[in-house]
């Protein structure tokens, strides 16, 4: 998977989802993710995060993706309950 910070070039997570944005400057961002084909994002806070940065790591990111098939069977299973 790809994440973006403010649009800036992709850095490609590693096998366990992490990924590292290195001398990110104090002030607001943006950290996106690049919808990966077949996937769809699961809520509001999904595909991008805004964060004022401080100086402090951000190590608790999650984007709420699911398989499209999956997203699908789940949406119409809580409409019928």
């Amino acid at each position: 998977m790809t994440v973006r910070l403010n649009g800036s070039s992709p850095q490609v997570t590693d096998s366990q989802g992490r990924f590292t944005f290195a001398s990110v400057a104090p002030g607001p961002v943006t950290v996106m993710v690049d919808l990966p084909q077949g996937f769809v994002g699961t809520d509001a806070q999904s595909l991008a995060y805004s964060l004022t940065m401080g100086g402090t790591d951000v190590t608790d990111l999650n984007f709420a993706l699911a398989q499209r098939n999956q997203a699908i069977a789940q949406n119409l299973y809580e409409l019928v309950l």
